[in-house]
């Protein structure tokens, strides 16, 4: 147990002082950090970018010459928070629905709406469903309104909404079965006659069994969300917008308006042989941030895990 706690609050400790970092980077850091290099004066003559890392440290630059480094600690906090509050609003919207799937779960058409929610996504896959959705979105406001802060909060917030809800009928088809399973035991059915009701028992008697569950779907549904984005990132709808920008004469550019790190990933895929730097560096950084998010999930895991023996102890 104690190993666990250490391992929680290192990790727990390690994503605060990147968010520090991340949100000094505007008003502090980006005023002494090299953000862009332009070009290099040398003995051979002026050169372009993109730099590799042997040539501007730590991690060279991007095709217009943004030095990596300061794109990862600008769109860290952009990725964190979009997927944080991301997740905990498909949580929360789809335990409210659950307890009220499961409240009227005799009635025919709750089991009818399960049932078309389950088939529709075996039909549709989440990342399929997921462009269907969002590229009429995404082309309706790109084209009706000029790029401006206000119409990409606009884009973020629609993108947004059509990836929470493509993740809340799976969400509540668990979140429904798992009521149904833990109210189906001997201790809840003995509670129920000894005159507990439903929300008194969820709030308290089952309590810990259904944190334990919402933690865990909480970073499943986090990792989930961290794969659709850079899946979106692929086909450059990048989360906030996308600026596109002409190299040399035929050639384009997509660049996120955010930083968010899967946009930071899509925009150079297509450049894996001719930079693969400006790949590999932020998708070692998109994994680390998974990793530890899995890390965290683990060592809560089973802490919760214990604290809830004790008590049955």
């Amino acid at each position: 147990m104690k190993k666990h706690k250490l391992n929680l609050i290192l990790l727990l400790s390690f994503l605060a002082i990147c968010l520090l970092i991340s949100f000094l980077y505007e008003p502090v850091l980006s005023n002494w950090m090299t953000v862009r290099v332009p070009s290099l004066k040398s003995q051979d003559g002026i050169s372009f970018p993109p730099y590799s890392p042997n040539t501007v440290k730590p991690f060279g630059t991007d095709l217009v010459g943004f030095t990596l480094l300061s794109k990862l600690i600008q769109g860290f906090k952009y990725t964190f928070i979009i997927v944080f509050f991301l997740s905990l609003a498909q949580l929360t919207i789809s335990f409210i629905i659950s307890s009220f799937t499961f409240k009227y779960q005799k009635k025919r058409w709750v089991g009818y709406v399960l049932t078309y929610l389950d088939k529709l996504l075996t039909l549709f896959p989440k990342p399929f469903l997921l462009l269907l959705l969002i590229i009429p979105i995404y082309f309706t406001t790109i084209f009706n309104t000029e790029p401006n802060p206000s119409s990409n909060q606009v884009l973020l917030i629609k993108q947004l909404i059509v990836l929470l809800l493509i993740s809340l009928p799976n969400l509540i088809q668990l979140f429904h079965n798992e009521l149904i399973y833990l109210f189906q035991t001997d201790y809840a059915k003995a509670s129920l006659v000894l005159g507990s009701t439903p929300r008194r028992m969820m709030l308290v008697a089952l309590r810990p069994q259904l944190t334990i569950l919402s933690f865990a779907l909480f970073f499943k549904t986090v990792t989930q969300n961290l794969a659709l984005f850079v899946y979106l990132a692929y086909f450059n709808y990048f989360l906030g917008g996308t600026l596109l920008i002409e190299l040399d004469l035929g050639t384009q550019y997509y660049l996120p308006l955010s930083n968010e790190w899967s946009g930071i990933i899509g925009q150079n895929i297509q450049y894996l042989a001719v930079t693969p730097w400006t790949l590999l560096i932020p998708m070692a950084a998109y994994c680390l941030f998974i990793f530890i998010v899995s890390q965290i999930n683990q060592n809560l895991k089973s802490i919760l895990i214990g604290v809830e023996a004790n008590e049955i102890i």
